[in-house]
């Protein structure tokens, strides 16, 4: 673990910015913030850094009083485009109790991305669903540099289902769809219940796999295993949910706890022909009981999508549950080495150019 800290002023004000190369034993920051009721997402969260394969640089900004006002945790990536280089990449990023404490460490993370010649880019991921906050972060991120990404690699819009209600209320308030299908579920000869075996993850990657070859969805590497074995050290943070006849796995879905709402992160299902069941609604609404007996205010469903596409599907299963729709992200980049960068930019557009000239017209058009 490598350790420094450097002091940055914002608007008059100074705050101690903190960089630690990898999770401490002791991450006082995170227990502070928790202890004060700050809602941290949990990829800011050492257990969830933990099943990182590299270790994450971690930031944190105390005020003139000694108090933690934010942390943001940073995982890397190799390139292949540049070899030795890695990408810094934050998502969730917030105001937790002070938007220029935020503006301290993402000026911090600039510093430390300049001096460390192998940093190619960093990424952020902002994530709010208050409007001023969003605007708060995306001002101090362009006045240091960062500028809007060509490309999303996180969601911009979801669907918000207010879980402050009671559950029958919430039941209710789905479309007749929605409420119709999670009711079948015990007509049929299956059962819906959590699940914590890491002995799944094969089935469970498989059934996610499926679903995004249905859909057109992004490859996404998930280390299901590691997060099934999260899901029972900490049920708090990580929930799987799985719709089986007998012991055969047919569907699962998960949820990540964020603070004060929990989002829809993973879902699979495999297709049969013998059980007549939309086997995605029964998984999602006992996540939102899961996270509603935690006391969360928000469900956030990972994002949906008004295109034409063949993403078009899991949006409009989403919409069923009829929740708020709302903008809640934006992502920005900063490049600190712009020769390097360009280079690598070059190489990779290059390169994705060719993978898509040596696809089957079919899916070549799929992917565009």
């Amino acid at each position: 673990m490598r350790e420094r800290c450097r002091h940055v002023e914002v608007a008059g004000r100074r705050f101690l910015v903190r960089c630690v190369r990898g999770v401490p034993t002791r991450w006082n920051e995170e227990r502070e913030l928790l202890d004060a009721g700050v809602p941290l997402p949990l990829c800011h969260r050492a257990a969830w850094l933990d099943l990182s394969p590299r270790a994450p640089w971690l930031l944190s900004a105390r005020d003139e009083h000694g108090r933690c006002a934010a942390v943001v945790a940073f995982t890397t990536t190799a390139t292949r485009a540049m070899p030795g280089h890695v990408v810094l990449r934050a998502e969730r990023v917030g105001v937790l109790r002070d938007a220029r404490a935020v503006t301290a460490v993402l000026a911090a993370a600039a510093r430390l991305a300049r001096a460390r010649r192998n940093i190619l880019r960093i990424e952020i991921a902002t994530f709010s669903f208050d409007a001023s906050e969003r605007r708060a972060v995306t001002s101090a991120l362009a006045e240091h540099g960062y500028v809007r990404a060509r490309e999303r690699r996180f969601y911009r819009k979801t669907a918000r289902v207010d879980l402050r209600e009671t559950e029958s209320d919430l039941l209710a308030s789905f479309h007749p769809t929605a409420r119709r299908h999670i009711r079948a579920v015990s007509r049929h000869p299956v059962t819906v219940r959590p699940f914590t075996d890491p002995v799944l993850a094969g089935r469970v990657e498989a059934l996610a796999r499926a679903a995004r070859e249905r859909t057109g969805g992004l490859a996404i590497d998930r280390p299901f295993d590691a997060l099934l074995r999260l899901s029972a050290l900490r049920p708090d943070l990580v929930h799987f949910v799985g719709l089986f006849r007998s012991e055969e796995l047919l569907a699962f879905a998960s949820a990540h706890a964020h603070g004060d709402y929990a989002t829809y992160a993973d879902a699979g299902s495999a297709r049969r022909a013998d059980i007549k069941l939309p086997l995605g609604y029964a998984p999602a609404w006992e996540l939102m009981l899961w996270a509603k007996r935690q006391g969360l205010h928000h469900f956030d469903f990972g994002g949906i999508t008004d295109a034409c596409d063949r993403l078009r599907g899991i949006s409009d299963f989403k919409r069923y549950f009829r929740g708020e729709e709302l903008d809640v992200s934006e992502e920005w980049v900063f490049e600190p080495h712009r020769v390097r960068a360009a280079v690598a930019n070059t190489l990779t557009a290059a390169a994705t150019w060719w993978r898509m000239r040596s696809l089957p017209p079919a899916e070549r058009r799929t992917a565009e």
